[in-house]
């Protein structure tokens, strides 16, 4: 099982708006399976590839994208990866849409959940390894566990969604910033 942040996330802002903006972008290996969680902003797909090129991946051979929430920065490059089923929080595509409820297990130690807040589709996805419970969140976190961005609208329900991920996992990799150890 490998978990790892392939592509780290940037936001560029002047203050009133983002001017340009790219997820994290994660790779999950378990068995045969090859997943990648949010696939980044307009503009990085080369940075994607060369990443994965570097673990021995070719776009060709993910099986799964699973976005966290449908934001641009996040899904720009789901494009690029023809062969993968999608998974976001309402459902899985492949040939045809199957809708699913949440939680859905993708594989045996990775689990999607909901967890609006940021957006109404917002999902995170939990993974369990040898080495700990990661929780790869999209934009319910961005640079910490504790920073709720001013921009946010609904701070009440990333404030509960936060309060059930954080009791579960060791590691968060957020949709923008690196990942962290949770403090417990």
């Amino acid at each position: 099982m490998i978990v790892k942040q392939i592509v780290e996330s940037f936001v560029k802002s002047d203050k009133k708006t983002w001017i340009d903006a790219c997820s994290s972008v994660t790779l999950v290996k378990e068995g045969k399976r090859v997943i990648l969680i949010d696939t980044g902003g307009r503009g990085f797909f080369n940075k994607i590839k060369e990443s994965l090129k570097k673990e021995g991946i070719s776009p060709l051979e993910v099986t799964d994208i699973i976005n966290t929430h449908s934001h641009q920065d996040h899904i720009w490059n789901n494009a690029f990866f023809e062969n993968a089923t999608f998974v976001n929080s309402t459902g899985v595509l492949r040939e045809k849409f199957y809708w699913k409820s949440l939680p859905l297990k993708i594989g045996k130690n990775i689990e999607v959940i909901p967890t609006p807040g940021h957006s109404d589709d917002g999902c995170s996805v939990i993974v369990r390894t040898m080495e700990g419970v990661y929780g790869v969140t999209g934009d319910l976190f961005y640079l910490d566990q504790d920073k709720i961005p001013s921009f946010e609208k609904n701070t009440f329900e990333i404030k509960k969604n936060r309060g059930l991920v954080l009791k579960d996992v060791d590691f968060v990799i957020p949709g923008h910033g690196r990942m962290f150890e949770v403090k417990k």
